[in-house]
């Protein structure tokens, strides 16, 4: 079913649709994680991957027509203005002979239309929970810093909160998801606000943070705690967050910003929490305009900007708007007079003043009045925001930033510590004071700058002192992305198992030593060297990646197009097959954007490309690619085997707990079947859970003392402990120890594992930090040491059965060169 319009076909053909929503309901019961494919060419490479899943590419049809059907439900509900109804299932007896199965889906898998509903937004958040608790020992979230976490501090609004720190990691980790609930801000409104999701979710929210905070407040028995007033405060916050969220996000998206306060507005007519917060943030945002501009007029001695009341601002800001719809200039005095033209200005009154804080003489005015421009020429403050006027729009952005980073000094003084470095001191500055003798005065102030001839020239100068002096520019290559040179990268530590070592992707600037081309030729004869190799080189470098690395993409994927059969010669659309190189170059270049995979996100690119389920790091390399990683290191290795460009080693380290000590058993070795979890260890276990990621030592009654990573020494702090029995000992042996469980706080965290310790000679601080090399105890009797290791595990669990059990953050301890020297 090409072009599938999934609403036309529920409407056509009812009973059809029901069916093939059926057969989608029962791929998911089959296979869940396609219901986490976004797009139809995910899903169909997913399923030209697994064979043997016997997945049909029209079952995707059943996800559009659920869809669909939600759609359809919600648009009848807009329409009748009445509360949106959920899905109806067959019981309900709507649409049961026509919709049965269909309806039922609905419920169980219809989209969200929020972030905050999410699943994967939903698993964010309730680590974070759980990180925040290990993180706050004694606390919980009854607690006032609990609750400040889980739903705002009133006294900071902008201190992090569970909902800004998860969101924050969900738009890291899912981008393109959340760019998609961005712009649902954007679609028509709801008839009645109430049927709005978000809307619903704040009202939650408040009904929630009152209670949490009325019971907390009744708990410390204050009489001199007003709730009524807290309650206030609860919902103005809330509605303000909301209204700001949608007024200020994506600011750089003029339409969809547009659409968004057109939704704020519509419900701003039937939500009085809406109404008020929109008022108070738009009249707070032309003050903060009026305060900006007048800020930027430097006097002898530089003075705070005018306080303005709201009735004052207002006031000031009709008699603009009259002026501007008489398309006149508008002209403000030092006193805040709106005037209508220069003439009211009179040298006595007007406090002109040049840049070096010289108030003009009458002459100087005079001149200054009869050499300008007609009245017309002037920017209105309209003019100024749209960038129209006259050519002041660079000229302002570069003010603006030279302000930020001056502070209190005049511009001038600025841009003269600035083109010190550039040897250009002395001509600027004495272009500066030119101008400023004859163009900088009061008249400017929400009026633009009136250029003049040598305004043009002051323009030309400034212009290049910003390009110059702050990076602009830059070239860009096809598809507007732009090169990267340097080579060098220091790439944090992979958290990926499999993968120790970063390639800088994006870097153009590499180049292939002589003679590589002719060697590939002789290891791939029947590749496609002498076509594709300059094709690849030249769109690499033309769009800003490293051509080697993509010429490693070609071998590795294809043999240089030598296989007797492929997909893609870059192995980026397999489902889409192609002998094209330039239609596979596209692919790679359109889908992995420098925005997302700038040259630090290596990791990120290796998972998505190759990784298990295909989502960004850390992943795991064992169904869909385990060769990908090695593959990729050699055939980069052959084209740059040093120098610019070469492999950078992400290979974290760990220290061994006790010195000098010897791995007895180590973790699962596939190759010699060897280790934790094989057929021969004393218990069955998956080969890519934690056990198997397992080393014993043999401390030989040494003391067991916290590792060092990377060299370095951290604070681990105590999560938790568990007693063992003896069957978790070989041997049967009577005391099988204590198991105690360490953290750090530092991002990226780590977890430690240390096993069969004598509970006795345990000493360590179990509230505060314990540094590297801090002796914590030793074994029981003569068991054995178990250490585990992992990155960024939210909660490590303690039991086989545990969430995290199975997180591919778990490490081997050999990877890290833990007690192997």
């Amino acid at each position: 079913m090409d072009n599938f319009d999934a609403k036309q076909y529920i409407l056509n053909n009812p009973r059809e649709a029901d069916k093939v929503a059926t057969a989608w309901g029962e791929l998911v019961s089959r296979d869940p994680f396609v219901q986490s494919f976004e797009t139809k060419e995910d899903f169909e490479r997913y399923a030209s991957l697994h064979p043997e899943k016997n997945i049909r590419l029209e079952e995707w049809n059943g996800r559009l027509v659920i869809d669909a059907y939600n759609d359809l439900q919600k648009q009848r509900a807009k329409e009748s203005e009445s509360v949106i109804p959920e899905p109806q299932t067959p019981s309900e007896g709507i649409g049961v002979s026509t919709f049965g199965w269909l309806a039922t889906a609905a419920v169980l898998l219809q989209k969200p239309e929020i972030m905050e509903d999410d699943k994967d937004f939903k698993k964010l958040e309730e680590a974070k929970k759980q990180k925040w608790l290990v993180e706050h020992p004694g606390k919980d979230f009854t607690s006032i810093e609990g609750i400040d976490y889980l739903y705002g501090n009133l006294e900071d609004p902008g201190a992090p909160t569970l909902q800004s720190d998860t969101e924050k990691e969900f738009r890291e980790k899912h981008g393109k998801k959340a760019k998609k609930y961005d712009d649902k801000k954007g679609e028509s409104p709801y008839s009645n606000p109430e049927n709005d999701p978000a809307i619903k979710l704040i009202r939650r929210r408040i009904a929630e943070h009152t209670r949490a905070r009325k019971a907390y407040f009744e708990k410390q028995q204050n009489p001199d705690i007003k709730f009524e007033e807290v309650t206030k405060q609860i919902e103005k916050q809330a509605w303000k967050k909301y209204v700001t969220g949608h007024l200020n996000e994506n600011e750089g998206d003029e339409e969809i910003k547009k659409k968004r306060e057109e939704r704020i507005k519509a419900y701003a007519k039937k939500n009085e929490g809406i109404a008020k917060t929109y008022n108070t943030v738009t009249t707070q945002g032309e003050l903060d305009k009026y305060k900006k501009e007048e800020v930027k007029f430097t006097e002898k001695i530089h003075r705070e900007p005018e306080e303005i009341s709201t009735e004052k601002a207002t006031e000031r800001l009709e008699q603009i708007t009259k002026q501007q719809e008489q398309k006149g200039p508008v002209l403000i005095s030092p006193q805040g007079k709106v005037l209508s033209n220069i003439s009211e200005f009179s040298p006595s009154k007007s406090g002109l003043i040049n840049t070096v804080g010289n108030p003009l003489s009458s002459d100087s005015y005079m001149d200054f009045q009869t050499n300008q421009p007609p009245a017309e020429s002037y920017s209105t403050p309209q003019q100024q925001q749209t960038g129209g006027g006259s050519s002041s729009g660079f000229f302002r952005k570069g003010v603006n930033k030279a302000l930020r980073r001056g502070g209190e000094k005049t511009v001038e003084k600025q841009a003269e510590g600035q083109l010190a470095k550039k040897g250009l001191e002395k001509g600027l500055k004495d272009l500066f004071k030119t101008v400023g003798k004859q163009m900088l005065t009061r008249l400017a102030f929400m009026a633009g700058l009136g250029w003049m001839t040598l305004g043009v020239f002051a323009f030309l100068f400034i212009a290049t002192f910003f390009i110059v002096g702050f990076g602009f520019g830059g070239a860009a290559g096809i598809g507007g992305e732009s090169s990267i040179g340097g080579g060098t990268i220091t790439p944090p530590p992979s958290s990926t198992s499999g993968l120790d070592y970063a390639i800088p992707f994006r870097d153009s600037s590499v180049t292939l030593p002589a003679g590589t081309k002719e060697k590939i030729k002789q290891q791939y004869p029947r590749g496609k060297i002498d076509e594709n190799w300059d094709i690849i080189v030249r769109e690499s470098i033309a769009n800003g990646w490293n051509p080697a690395f993509v010429l490693a993409l070609w071998i590795e994927e294809t043999g240089a197009q030598s296989a007797s059969s492929y997909s893609d010669p870059l192995g980026c659309a397999p489902d889409q097959p192609t002998t094209d190189i330039n239609i596979s170059l596209k692919c790679l270049f359109k889908n992995f954007p420098i925005t997302k995979y700038p040259n630090d996100k290596f990791e990120d690119f290796m998972c998505v490309y190759g990784g298990d389920g295909f989502h960004t790091a850390p992943c795991i390399f064992k169904d869909a690619n385990p060769n990908f990683p090695g593959e990729i290191k050699k055939d980069y290795s052959l084209l740059i085997p040093s120098g610019k460009g070469a492999i950078v080693s992400t290979r974290d380290s760990a220290s061994c707990p006790v010195a000098g000590a010897q791995i007895k058993e180590g973790s699962y070795n596939e190759t010699s079947n060897t280790g934790h979890c094989t057929a021969s260890y004393i218990m069955t276990c998956d080969k890519n859970s934690r056990r198997a990621k397992s080393i014993d030592i043999d401390t030989k009654g040494g003391f067991v003392e916290l590792p060092t990573i990377n060299g370095k020494k951290m604070n681990w702090y105590f999560a938790t402990s568990f007693t063992l029995n003896s069957s978790d000992c070989e041997g049967g042996v009577a005391d099988c120890g204590f198991g105690v469980v360490f953290k750090t706080k530092e991002s990226p965290n780590w977890s430690l594992h240390l096993l069969h310790l004598d509970q006795n000679s345990l000493s360590f601080d179990s509230g505060n930090a314990n540094e590297s090399g801090k002796r914590i105890g030793k074994t029981a009797g003569k068991v054995y040491l178990h250490i585990n290791i992992g990155k960024n595990i939210t909660n490590p669990e303690n039991v086989i059965s545990g969430p995290s059990d199975l997180n591919p953050g778990w490490i081997k301890p050999e990877d890290l060169k833990m007690c192997t020297n």
